[in-house]
C-alpha cells in the first residue's frame, strides 16, 4: 500500500470545502462486498473500520491491493501503518512501509474481512482501488 503517492490523486477525486476553518471531503460511496469483483474507494473514519462479508467460509488465499492517503485538520505527520487487514482477530498491518497488493491466508472458518484505519487520533484515511479476491484452497 502506498500513501503519499496517492494524495494528489484523492485530491482531485474528492471535493473539498471548508466548514467553521476544517477540511470536509464529500465521501465517496461506501465499501461493497465485491470479492473478485472490481475496484472500489471509500474512506475510513479516525479508528473506523469496514467489513467485507463474502469471503468463502473455506481456507482461501486472499491477495488484497489498495493505495491509501491520510487526511484531517491536525493529521500533519502520520506515523505508523494505515491500516489493519483482520480475519476474526488476526490482522495484519499494511500501509505507508507495505506494498500495494499483498497475499495472506485466511483459515477455514472466518467470512468477514475488516479492514480497521489504525490511525485513533487525527487522522482519517482514503482508501484507493480497493481490491480483494479470496479463492478457496484446495488440500489433497
Amino acid at each position: 500500500f502506498g500513501s503519499s503517492a496517492c494524495k494528489s490523486h484523492a485530491e482531485d477525486k474528492w471535493t473539498k470545502r471548508s466548514l467553521r476553518g476544517t477540511s470536509l471531503r464529500k465521501n465517496p460511496p461506501g465499501p461493497i462486498n465485491r470479492n473478485c469483483g472490481h475496484l472500489q474507494d471509500f474512506q475510513l473514519d479516525i479508528g473506523a473500520s469496514a467489513q467485507f462479508t463474502d469471503p468463502p467460509v473455506s481456507a482461501a488465499s486472499c491477495t488484497i491491493s489498495a493505495d491509501t492517503s491520510t487526511f484531517g485538520p491536525l493529521c500533519w505527520f502520520p506515523k505508523g501503518p494505515d491500516l489493519a487487514l483482520c480475519f476474526d482477530e488476526t490482522c495484519y498491518r499494511a500501509g505507508v512501509s507495505s506494498p500495494h497488493s499483498i497475499t495472506l491466508q485466511k483459515p477455514a472458518g472466518p467470512t468477514v474481512l475488516t479492514v480497521k484505519n489504525l490511525h485513533v487520533n487525527f487522522c482519517h484515511v482514503n482508501v484507493l482501488n480497493f481490491m480483494y479476491c479470496c479463492s478457496s484452497v484446495d488440500y489433497m
